[in-house]
């Protein structure tokens, strides 16, 4: 456990030094796209993958050459690719809170960062909340409900999704709200989660556009960044 939170914190601490990494690929990836891709394609990619926390790129390589990096991957100096990190978007904090020790599935005292602690929790069975204090100590919690209180530390609820139904959204007919830009997945499915008879939810990547509608529980997820109902 120890060794893999230290690959997320090397990896994640070195992409969030910068948006974009020059001359950088990873070591572990979640997909390739080895002759042809577009730098928008390959962010696209990426926002519909799971594991997926930045993307490197080389245009001059058989006309655009794409690799997903996952979040325990490293990275690697490669001449030509340019790295690009993606955002990581966390639930409210509860402040001043922390998981309770028999609630507890993880912690890590020193080195993390909040984005490194969510990441961790994501690839742990059974986290579904985390707490952070900004000396770098995070926790993995198995839930919100046994929680205790302790200064400095922020709890967030781990939002997770279910299995995507690629290219589909909900009909007009069906459709409870929509946002039309500036979603996340995680903020499409919050607002899902937040709005009466919302049993489903999709949402497009480059723009931030998602449709949630009442039905049997699925994730539609179209490729731009748009957030509807």
């Amino acid at each position: 456990m120890m060794f893999r939170s230290l690959l997320i914190t090397i990896a994640f601490t070195a992409c969030m030094a910068a948006t974009t990494k020059q001359d950088t690929k990873c070591d572990i990836r979640t997909f390739q796209v080895k002759s042809g891709a577009t730098l928008d394609g390959c962010k696209t990619q990426c926002e519909a993958t799971a594991n997926c926390g930045a993307y490197t790129f080389n245009s001059k390589m058989k006309g655009g050459y794409c690799m997903g990096c996952a979040l325990d991957s490293t990275e690697k100096s490669q001449p030509g690719f340019v790295m690009h990190c993606m955002p990581i978007t966390h639930s409210t904090p509860t402040p001043d809170t922390k998981c309770g020790g028999t609630d507890r599935i993880f912690a890590v005292k020193t080195g993390m960062t909040r984005d490194t602690c969510k990441a961790q929790c994501e690839n742990t069975a059974y986290c579904e909340a985390y707490a952070f204090r900004s000396n770098g100590y995070c926790m993995g919690c198995s839930g919100m409900q046994l929680h205790q209180p302790q200064k400095g530390f922020d709890m967030h609820e781990l939002i997770r999704h279910s299995t995507p139904t690629p290219d589909t959204k909900c009909n007009g007919a069906d459709r409870i709200f929509s946002v039309k830009t500036g979603m996340t997945r995680d903020t499409c499915k919050a607002q899902c989660e937040n709005t009466a008879n919302c049993m489903k939810h999709t949402r497009s990547g480059a723009l931030g556009f998602a449709w949630a509608a009442l039905g049997s529980a699925f994730t539609a997820f179209r490729r731009t960044s748009t957030c509807t109902s």
